[in-house]
């Protein structure tokens, strides 16, 4: 396997690929698993193990298995199950789960195992592959490890998944970058030319939906009025397999790993064909040949008919105003919102944007037919005056930032206030002062509307009474934390670092954290 490193490059030519330097890789996904972490539903977990006939004395490695979920869940069925990962934080989250004493877990990268040849039945990667700075070497690691009759299964995403990436694209213009350091799309065959150079021999192809949802219950049925897209679910497994969100490969050591040249081997082939039932998208690949479908006669049940599904995030609809529109900046309006909660700063911002995508955060921004302003939420608790912020499941890597809602084109501020602060946490939250007003003004747009003044209205709230419940899930925030303001500062130095699609963005909501920055050291006793 000493070519696996000079084929690297070759086997993910084509991919598409989003890079995020931000410190080491540890540390990144260390900073994700403090934060929302990254998890998957129990079904999940089940449905593997029973594609795998996993039984009780079985040896299981979980690669990049981050709080160790799938171990778990093979030790509960009496298997010797281990796991390793990048980051601390996600192994110290696994050492603690029930089942504990019968798993292992390690600190390690997935591209250079800490273990001998053939040391496992079977070997799991679940939707970690593709965020390798090797995959090639990745699958090769796999490759080794796994007896000569075990199995490995690896689930990785589809660039042209049709309830994922091509609805996606449909909407933003762009696949989805779910901002991890290292992300890459491919097709069946991409991933399968990966799998081969790393000395893999790909036995079957499933395709899955794998945030597939059925609507069940009055919620549910509710949910799927407001999200239509939910109500194709029960279609999604008669998707053909290359328009699938995820490929799942089932795999085995390919014959350059025996000394004899010998693959056929029943015990395999009836793992494998035992599990023929689970999906009628299965395919069977043939090395030395195209892949060639398999036709199971008679309906399937979905294997995910219980599991939350993944919103897109999308631009909300232009509505015509049932009232006046108001103007950015009402003079009388700011005066009321200064008598009632104390005069504001005033700050102006001239922010370039010419160099940004000016895509739909920019085309919301400053669409005056949507809004006429923002609010800025600064919740403050004052215990220990740690401020919340929040991220987004398509911002990059490491960014959050404070909560900020729109203001509607006939709406008051206050009212606009109110609303967004329900929508974003849950609570109609109490005002404490009138902070700022920042007055941006936006440079280097398309023509028409090269320039365009937009205003924030930034308002110091109360805390929330409970827990903080999002009603908009539309919005696609992923987790919510306090921190100081010290580590808002440092926070706001990473929104003026970003570059790319975020430069604008970033340095737009840098400015409204430094007013606050600047305002909170003036008020803090």
């Amino acid at each position: 396997m000493d070519s696996v490193t000079n084929t690297a490059e070759t086997a993910t030519a084509g991919m598409i690929e989003f890079r995020h330097v931000a410190g080491t890789t540890r540390g990144a996904y260390n900073d994700i698993y403090a934060g929302v972490g990254i998890r998957h539903p129990d079904r999940m977990w089940e449905w593997v193990l029973d594609v795998l006939g996993a039984h009780a004395g079985q040896d299981l490695l979980d690669v990049a298995c981050g709080e160790a979920q799938m171990v778990a869940h093979a030790a509960a069925r009496g298997l010797e199950a281990h796991g390793v990962d990048l980051s601390d934080i996600a192994l110290k989250v696994g050492r603690g789960r029930s089942g504990a004493p019968a798993m292992g877990l390690a600190a390690a990268n997935g591209e250079a195992l800490p273990y001998p040849d053939d040391a496992f039945d079977l070997v799991t990667n679940l939707g970690s592959l593709e965020h390798y700075e090797d995959p090639v070497k990745g699958a090769a690691e796999m490759a080794r490890v796994v007896a000569r009759d075990g199995l490995v299964l690896l689930h990785v995403p589809n660039a042209f998944g049709l309830r994922w990436n091509v609805a996606h694209a449909w909407r933003h213009g762009d696949v989805h970058d779910d901002g991890q350091p290292i992300q890459r799309y491919a097709t069946r065959a991409q991933w399968t030319r990966v799998l081969e150079a790393g000395g893999l021999e790909v036995v079957r192809v499933l395709g899955y939906e794998e945030m597939a949802h059925q609507p069940t219950g009055l919620a549910g049925w509710l949910g799927a009025v407001r999200h239509p897209s939910r109500l194709l679910v029960p279609f999604a497994r008669f998707l053909p397999v290359d328009m699938a969100s995820i490929f799942v490969f089932i795999c085995r050591k390919a014959p350059q790993w025996f000394d004899d040249a010998v693959v056929a081997d029943a015990a395999i082939t009836d793992a494998v064909d035992s599990k023929a039932d689970v999906d009628s998208k299965a395919d069977v690949v043939d090395a030395s040949t195209d892949v060639v479908p398999v036709n199971v006669a008679g309906p399937v049940a979905s294997p995910w008919p219980s599991v939350e599904p993944v919103v897109f995030p999308t631009p909300r609809r232009k509505r015509a105003a049932s009232k006046p529109a108001r103007p950015p900046v009402d003079p009388i309006e700011v005066a009321g919102i200064e008598l009632q909660y104390g005069a504001a700063r005033r700050e102006t911002a001239t922010i370039d944007i010419a160099a940004d995508a000016f895509d739909d955060w920019w085309r919301t921004i400053t669409d005056a037919s949507d809004r006429r302003g923002e609010v800025v939420l600064v919740v403050r608790r004052p215990e220990d005056g740690h401020i919340l912020v929040h991220t987004k499941r398509h911002y990059p890597l490491g960014v959050w930032r404070l909560p900020t809602g729109g203001i509607k084109p006939h709406e008051a501020v206050l009212d606009g206030l109110e609303r967004e602060s329900v929508e974003e946490t849950g609570h109609k939250l109490g005002v404490e002062r009138f902070m700022a007003l920042v007055e941006h003004r936006l440079v280097g747009g398309p023509n028409g509307r090269e320039s365009t003044a937009f205003p924030s209205y930034v308002f110091q709230l109360r805390p929330p009474a409970g827990e903080i419940n999002v009603q908009d899930s539309s919005e696609g925030i992923d987790g919510f934390r306090w921190v100081s303001p010290g580590e808002l500062a440092m926070l706001t130095a990473n929104l003026r670092r970003l570059g790319g699609r975020y430069g604008a963005w970033g340095r737009f909501r840098a400015v409204v954290q430094e007013v606050v920055k600047a305002d909170l050291a003036m008020h803090t006793p």
